[in-house]
């Protein structure tokens, strides 16, 4: 989705800006975005959130202060 929205190369966000603009252009483009959370996962500085998408996708988010 990322990809997607932003109309970049990789699939990955660093950074404040980067991901709150990424929000604001995806809120734009689908107003009613929607997420079902299905898991939560806590690593080593890190988490990953298991969840239904947009258009009925399986996603899973990895987030961490390392990556």
């Amino acid at each position: 989705m990322i990809k997607l929205a932003l109309g970049v190369d990789t699939g990955s966000l660093k950074g404040k800006e980067n991901v709150a603009d990424y929000w604001r252009k995806a809120l734009e483009k689908l107003p009613d975005l929607h997420f079902e959370l299905y898991d939560v996962t806590a690593g080593v500085n890190s988490v990953a959130l298991y969840y239904k998408s947009v258009m009925n996708k399986n996603s899973i988010d990895n987030m961490s202060d390392k990556i």
